[in-house]
């Protein structure tokens, strides 16, 4: 039974020679008991450690992931997005550089994120280098490159974590990525699914919640489950995703009447997650998206400062995407020296106190959740 438990902490294979390490975000599956149960143990005592870095902003542990924002170009300009537009993406040999400094600080997972990373010239060859140094990788991608010969050197990588955006069904995901980019995002999803091995490789599809697409939830969820992939769904805000906070990008976000319709939707999302499976946020998740929608808070502290070391494509260190500032500069600092110094510690204080976003990717579940919520939603999604 505690081995069940723990089993909802985590995504990709863990590997028994691995120096154990978590990343504690709703959105992460384990996919090998052994790694779940040291996982779920390591999670319920780091809890005080977490809740004490963010209060007084001491790093008592070394950081748990790294994202890395490896550039901001991208193929699509959507609607709701604030990251993407021009510049160099990050060179491989500074890549490489700052995966060594973190590798050596005790971080473990990384997620590759842009713009679009698929677009970082010989993007298969990030892939390859941080596999080969022992991390657990994944990345984010809009999905409508993967194919041909990029997504067999993808799907050869031996990357372990793979999500997908996809904002609704055609209409809806085409109304803020463009004409014709969901059939691709759904070619590029079955053309991933062929081509890795599902033992190795987990992927998710996540969708943003905005003014247009609530309908679209449940027949979306449904779509995914059937090809027994992971579901997750977060909340458009003009605070924290769109380029500008007025005119057709600020239209998308969710209004009185949204947030209205969202909550009447609550109860029949609830249920078919309980049915099918496959959906990644917890019952307590989606009433607090509910909550942050009517509101503009969340109720919970964020941990995210205690065990996540964020890298943008100028090699600045940060914490989240809310205005908390920078940590460092990597270009002229070293991560450990980031990691302890003061900088941090100051946005870390400021990220405890902070109540202004309730992202999935910074959302920590309660032992009791995890005990009573998630374990239940695995189980139906064998």
């Amino acid at each position: 039974m505690f081995r069940a438990l723990c089993s909802v902490f985590r995504c990709g294979r863990f590997q028994s020679s691995e120096r154990f390490t978590y990343t504690p975000a709703v959105s992460e599956l384990a996919s090998s008991w052994a790694g779940r149960a040291r996982q779920g143990a390591a999670f319920a005592a780091r809890l005080p450690l977490w809740r004490y870095t963010t209060s007084t902003g001491v790093a008592l542990q070394a950081p748990q992931s790294v994202a890395f924002y490896l550039g901001p170009r991208c193929n699509l300009t959507c609607r709701h997005c604030a990251f993407y537009g021009d510049g160099p993406g990050v060179a491989f040999e500074d890549y490489c550089r700052v995966l060594r400094e973190t590798w050596d600080l005790g971080a473990r997972e990384l997620t590759l994120a842009g713009g679009e990373p698929t677009l970082i010239k010989d993007f298969p060859r990030y892939l390859r280098h941080a596999v080969k140094m022992g991390w657990v990788v994944g990345f984010t991608t809009n999905g409508t490159t993967l194919r041909g010969r990029l997504l067999g050197e993808i799907a050869a990588s031996g990357v372990q974590r793979l999500s997908i955006s996809l904002d609704g069904l055609e209409a809806n995901h085409d109304a803020v990525r463009g004409a014709g980019n969901f059939r691709l995002a759904a070619t590029g999803l079955d053309g991933v699914l062929g081509a890795i091995d599902r033992r190795h490789t987990d992927v998710r599809v996540n969708m943003v919640l905005m003014r247009h697409n609530l309908a679209d939830v449940l027949p979306l969820h449904q779509w995914v489950a059937e090809k027994k992939v992971w579901f997750n769904v977060m909340p458009f805000t003009t605070d924290n995703l769109t380029h500008r906070n007025d005119g057709i990008d600020a239209n998308l976000a969710l209004d009185g009447d949204a947030i209205a319709r969202l909550t009447t939707l609550l109860p029949d999302w609830v249920a078919q997650r309980r049915r099918l499976g496959w959906w990644l946020n917890t019952r307590r998740h989606l009433d607090e998206i509910a909550r942050f929608a009517r509101t503009g808070q969340r109720r919970r502290r964020c941990f995210i400062g205690a065990y996540q070391f964020n890298v943008d494509e100028q090699l600045r260190v940060g914490f989240c995407t809310a205005d908390i500032g920078f940590a460092g500069d990597l270009t002229r600092q070293s991560a450990r020296d980031i990691w302890h110094g003061r900088a941090a510690a100051a946005a870390r204080r400021k990220i405890g106190q902070c109540r202004a976003c309730v992202l999935n990717c910074y959302y920590t579940p309660s032992l009791w959740e995890a005990a009573t919520d998630l374990l239940p939603v695995l189980a139906r999604s064998q």
